[in-house]
């Protein structure tokens, strides 16, 4: 269905100060983040199968859609296989 709002979930890894964290700087981790998403299961879970699994804010067909970022499959051996060489260390999270 082509309207003129949408519903998003967004995970943002890469912008602002949260960024500033080994997660959000290696693009290696982004992108296996991106592969691990089971976006058809978000869209009949979350939103009951009404929704067009994507990436962007956009539907395919608006011109402001960008071609050059099409909506990856799911792919867990390749998401796995790009971070299989990374290594990080953070502070686990603590409760107050």
């Amino acid at each position: 269905m082509i309207g003129l709002g949408y519903q998003a979930l967004y995970v943002n890894l890469a912008n602002g100060a949260q960024a500033d964290n080994p997660l959000g700087k290696d693009k290696r981790v982004r992108q296996a983040f991106s592969l691990a998403i089971d976006r058809d299961a978000i869209n009949q879970v979350i939103y009951e199968g009404t929704q067009a699994a994507g990436n962007q804010p956009f539907l395919p067909e608006s011109p402001w859609f960008d071609k050059a970022h099409p909506v990856p499959a799911r792919d867990i051996e390749k998401a796995k296989a790009g971070v299989v060489s990374v290594t990080c260390s953070f502070r686990p999270p603590t409760c107050r």
